[in-house]
């Protein structure tokens, strides 16, 4: 008998964070399970009530939760423990990681890819907790050190376009490739159907920058309007100090009643509320980096078949406006808010044709899987496999 041709072990992939929880919808359910399922051995690691499980071929690797001020411990306990893995490509996802970048490159010696999930610069502008004389310098210097220190990386991931082209001005940049957050194909399902329930949602964290303070507003006018209306907010408030307030103003408002905090929910049961519901909000205020920003709420209502009432940020209101899936209207305009989600409770079959029109235009342009094939070919390239094919890439990652 010949000599038996012996098996190759996967190649091993290492994604750290130390801020997301570690079922978050870009870096598990997306990214870590496309690069499972494409025979990667992926190892995550992320703050956790758990110091080890599986998952979908995932192994998670658990990170005490820790405080904002306490997180510097978390960046020494992940390097050690993804030192320790020995992976063939490591993956951060925050940019406070970017600090131990340069330890991870030189004592594990295997390429790094940074994931920019967002415009830092801009970003920090809206962060609540900083004072607010501070944060345009703050910014400023985030997004300075931010290029400085992306330098020390393999590979950058943006998210969006106009990402894409300020990562492209930073003189001495690593190579940088475009990887939308859309949703998975068949996720969602195909819930195009006319919804009995008068039902409105908004997914995402509750913040006054993302407009839900002015749809609570809008919304005592809707219940008004259409008395079986409900509202239903999914999502953390940030800051929790932030739901607090909501309550208060539900109260004076009389919509305790008609208004449903849900908190944070797990991603599939996501899918569920987004299949009960007739009408989806995407109203962020044009604050910080969301201008810039696509909402992958935007897409998961376009996934589900649902019509939107989306802010007239012109980046968003193209693809709304070139799909015809929904209303366009001022965000700081708690009137037109309200005047757009009545007029899409009080004409059902019209709203069904957007929400069918939205379903079109997701399958044809907006999937996770034509994303997730230009991840896995990044992989693949940093790792020594095939050169990357398609996709946006500003030149050949190295």
């Amino acid at each position: 008998m010949g000599a038996e041709t012996p098996t190759r072990e996967p190649r091993r992939a290492c994604m750290i964070t130390v801020v997301h929880q570690p079922f978050d919808v870009r870096i598990f359910h997306k990214q870590a399970r496309t690069l499972a399922q494409s025979g990667w051995d992926v190892t995550l690691i992320a703050p956790s009530d758990r110091p080890a499980q599986e998952v979908d071929g995932v192994r998670i690797l658990g990170l005490p939760r820790a405080p904002r001020w306490r997180r510097p411990l978390n960046w020494l306990r992940a390097l050690r423990l993804a030192l320790r893995h020995r992976a063939d490509v490591y993956h951060i996802h925050d940019p406070e990681l970017l600090l131990i970048a340069p330890l991870i490159r030189v004592w594990a010696g295997r390429p790094l890819i940074y994931d920019a999930h967002e415009i830092l610069s801009r970003n920090v502008r809206l962060k609540e907790w900083l004072p607010a004389v501070v944060r345009p310098w703050l910014g400023y210097l985030a997004g300075l050190g931010e290029g400085l220190l992306s330098r020390a990386t393999s590979a950058v991931i943006c998210v969006t376009g106009p990402q894409f082209e300020l990562y492209e001005r930073i003189r001495g940049r690593p190579p940088i490739l475009l990887v939308r957050n859309y949703p998975w194909r068949d996720y969602h399902g195909d819930a195009t159907a006319v919804k009995r329930e008068p039902v409105v949602i908004f997914v995402g964290g509750l913040t006054g920058a993302r407009g839900v303070t002015v749809l609570l507003q809008a919304f005592a006018s809707v219940a008004a309007q259409v008395s079986s209306a409900q509202l239903w907010l999914v999502g953390p408030a940030e800051p929790p100090s932030y739901e607090t307030l909501m309550r208060e103003r539900l109260v004076e408002s009389g919509l305790t009643g008609v208004v449903k905090l849900f908190g944070r929910v797990p991603f599939p049961q996501v899918r569920e509320l987004l299949s009960q519901s007739a009408v989806g909000v995407v109203t962020y205020l044009p604050l910080g980096d969301y201008s810039q920003s696509l909402p992958t709420k935007l897409f998961e209502y376009m996934a589900t078949g649902l019509p939107c009432v989306c802010s007239n940020i012109p980046l968003w209101a193209d693809i709304v406006e070139q799909a015809a899936c929904g209303l366009i209207v001022d965000p700081t305009d708690a009137s037109a808010v309200a005047e757009a989600i009545i007029h899409l409770l009080e004409h059902p079959e019209e709203a069904a044709e957007m929400g069918r029109r939205g379903r079109e235009a997701f399958l044809a342009h907006y999937t996770w899987e034509q994303e997730g094939e230009k991840l896995v070919a990044l992989y693949q390239q940093l790792a020594g496999g095939q050169r990357q094919q398609g996709g946006e890439s500003s030149s050949s990652v190295r």
